[in-house]
């Protein structure tokens, strides 16, 4: 299954970044790969919680359903798919760089969908244009914050 680790330093305190990567109605607002976010069950945060998700890589979208599988205050958030076409996890783990400065670290663990072809398209184009998304959604984030 490919994975992909991104981090980035952001010059705030843990808590403040939590607050902004944990609420999964703003991460509309800097992750590229999520075009639409409702919270079906729970409080989208807690250990439980159901996302919808619409989740786009590249040129197709995807209608998913995560569970948020882990939720430490001000260190992690980690979910998983349960429903949809593709298998798909994240977590963001946040570590503390000195007293103003975290660095939010983003992991994904996917099956690209389609059998071999999938994983074909993947190794040519997808892997890249998802790891480019990340990177551009983390800077997002760190624009955000730091304003």
């Amino acid at each position: 299954m490919p994975r992909i680790r991104k981090y980035v330093d952001i010059q705030a305190p843990p808590a403040n970044v939590f607050l902004e990567i944990a609420n999964p109605l703003h991460q509309m607002e800097w992750a590229l790969p999520f075009r639409d976010i409702e919270v079906a069950e729970g409080d989208g945060v807690s250990q439980g919680s159901i996302q919808r998700w619409i989740f786009q890589v590249g040129p197709k979208s995807y209608q998913l359903e995560a569970v948020v599988r882990e939720s430490r205050q001000g260190s992690t958030i980690a979910r998983e798919v349960v429903e949809g076409p593709l298998v798909f996890r994240d977590r963001f783990s946040l570590i503390p760089q000195g007293a103003e400065v975290t660095r939010v670290e983003w992991m994904v663990e996917y099956e690209p969908p389609m059998g071999p072809l999938g994983r074909l398209l993947d190794a040519l184009i997808l892997h890249r244009v998802f790891q480019n998304d990340m990177e551009t959604s983390l800077e997002r984030l760190k624009r955000r914050l730091e304003s």
